[in-house]
């Protein structure tokens, strides 16, 4: 009889089954590391998360972008800088990559162009793959976004020049207000909730919008969430009072911690300081802050100045850190005075000084020199009679104009960050104005104290100076003392030119300020090679700047043109 074996292949088939199921789940244990860690999908769990790009400006879509416009792009969470180079940020027309340098701040990647871009132009950004967080977390996609240039380097458009919390801020209180300060007075039926606009995700925060002075507030309706992610805009919907809509939306983020703030303010510094005398009769009461206060509770019933049971007239301001009184009129001559900031002084959390904080003063019998009051004027960092000639890349930080010639060149490759009046209305009723600031400064005569040929090495105290033919600084550095008195006004007066040695400098001291100091020139001025220049040049004649040369102040000229050569001029 013959037995038959019966075989079998199941001892294989599951052998097979056995390194199927291996290769397939090592494979999956690999994925992981080549996704950067953050694919999710049925078969895999993984904890990582994919960095994403939130919001860009230009925006996608954006058109007539001004030709002197950097690229940015804002980011979910922290990137590797490594990784943000300019081979994972491109910009392109059409098929040609444009040549620039990338930067990354607080989750900000910026392409800034090595030239103007072009006119009336469509370009292509792209954030790829290869830009990665610090976990070597990689963007699942490339983001591309597109825009169209437009045909200027400046615009007459509003723009956002701060926010608090910055752009990139961490361990933002949860009971925070969000603010944003414009560089003009706004249109305040534009702006509200649909023009300012909080979200965290795809999760429109609800709230309420006020708007004072050149701030806008948003405040939270409740708490905001911790240890979360938010994204600030302001749209283009917003715009000033002549109906100037911003060029684009304003994008910025930021990210709460865990807890509410419940510091209250104090204030850290008065001028005049508490028990001062001889305090000019013009003066101007401010006092600063430890902190940004909301704008909206600073106002005339939470800053206060009596005369014994009499309440002084006035108007507050409030910038930066610091709350202004300006009386309506001078104060009365040796006479005390009491200033009050009340507990209606609230911080952005809502949280009031913890009591009214107090302090007196006694006047002197004389004020200080009056300021020059520039009138339109005063909104030019540049105005010039005959035209305005560039050399190099040259940054003017605001307005420039001339009139009646209305002669511009050089821009670009140099750049005007605020609008240029070329023999408009605006420019001519400005020259109008200089000519009568100058003539009051020249025109002063009372109280004028000799000012030397060469400043060179002086310290000079608020003031006014007067020299009867020309001034330089040759040799040495001035320095203008403002003792303390952050209001103080500088007036120096010369008959002929104004000159200043390459690598000079006017130095500011005791609370100084750029936008107080006046330098009335009768013929022209010069500012020498890489030297640097305080205060506002009021110049009968022309004015230039040689190469490198910085200005903060204004340079403002009645009949002659403004020479630049790579400068910059920041307005004061």
């Amino acid at each position: 009889m013959t037995t038959k074996i019966k075989t079998t292949n199941e001892p294989k088939k599951r052998m097979s089954s056995f390194l199927s199921k291996l290769s397939y789940f090592s494979l999956l244990a690999l994925i992981p590391f080549v996704m950067g860690n953050c694919k999710k999908d049925k078969f895999v769990s993984t904890t990582g998360i994919c960095p994403e790009v939130i919001a860009t400006d230009a925006a996608n879509g954006d058109a007539n972008v001004i030709i002197s416009k950097k690229i940015t792009a804002v980011f979910n969470e922290d990137m590797d800088p490594l990784t943000i180079n300019g081979s994972t940020f491109i910009l392109k027309q059409g098929s040609t990559i444009i040549a620039g340098t990338v930067s990354y701040n607080g989750k900000t990647a910026t392409f800034s162009p090595a030239s103007f871009l072009a006119i009336n132009t469509l370009y292509n950004a792209t954030i790829t793959m290869a830009a990665k967080d610090p976990s070597g977390n990689a963007l699942k996609t490339n983001y591309v976004w597109s825009f169209t240039t437009g045909m200027s380097s400046s615009s007459n458009q509003p723009k956002v020049i701060s926010t608090d919390p910055v752009n990139g801020a961490t361990t933002v209180a949860l009971n925070k207000k969000i603010t944003a300060d414009f560089d003009k007075v706004m249109d305040a039926t534009s702006i509200n909730t649909a023009t300012f606009k909080l979200s965290t995700g795809s999760n429109a925060v609800t709230g309420t919008v006020t708007f004072t002075g050149t701030t806008a507030i948003f405040i939270p309706s409740a708490n905001l969430m911790p240890s979360s992610l938010y994204t600030a805009t302001i749209t283009t919907g917003a715009k000033d009072v002549a109906g100037n809509n911003l060029a684009n939306n304003y994008i910025w983020s930021f990210t709460t911690g865990t807890s509410i703030d419940n510091t209250p303010p104090t204030v850290v510094l008065t001028d005049p300081a508490d028990l001062a005398t001889n305090v000019l009769i013009n003066k101007i009461v401010s006092a600063k802050f430890s902190e940004s206060m909301d704008p909206t509770t600073i106002n005339a019933t939470s800053f206060i100045l009596m005369q014994g049971l009499i309440t002084v007239p006035g108007t507050v301001s409030y910038s930066g850190l610091t709350a202004s009184f300006i009386p309506s009129s001078n104060l009365i001559a040796g006479t005390t005075y009491k200033a009050t900031i009340t507990t209606g002084a609230q911080d952005l959390a809502g949280n009031a000084i913890a009591s009214n904080y107090v302090w007196t003063f006694t006047t002197g019998s004389s004020s200080g020199q009056p300021t020059v009051f520039l009138g339109s004027a005063g909104n030019f960092v540049i105005l010039a009679g005959a035209g305005i000639t560039s050399t190099g890349l040259s940054i003017i930080n605001g307005d420039a104009g001339t009139s009646p010639t209305g002669t511009t060149n050089g821009f670009p490759p140099g750049v005007v960050n605020g609008s240029i009046h070329s023999a408009d209305p605006t420019a001519a009723q400005a020259k109008l104005d200089l000519t009568t600031a100058y003539n009051d400064a020249q025109g002063r005569a009372t109280g004028a104290i000799s000012l030397a040929g060469n400043l060179a090495g002086l310290t000079l105290t608020p003031g006014l100076y007067s020299n009867s033919s020309s001034v330089m600084l040759s040799g040495g550095d001035v320095t203008l003392d403002a003792q303390g008195d952050i209001n103080a006004i500088f007036i120096l007066k010369m008959s002929s030119t104004l000159s200043t040695a390459p690598g000079s400098n006017v130095i500011l001291s005791g609370g100084a300020q750029a936008k107080n100091i006046f330098w009335s020139v009768g013929s022209s001025a010069t500012l020498g090679t890489n030297s640097i220049f305080n205060g506002n040049i009021l110049a009968d004649q022309s004015i230039s700047l040689n190469t490198g040369a910085v200005l903060n102040g204004r340079a403002l000229t009645r009949i002659g043109a403004v020479t630049l050569q790579s400068n910059t001029i920041n307005m004061p």
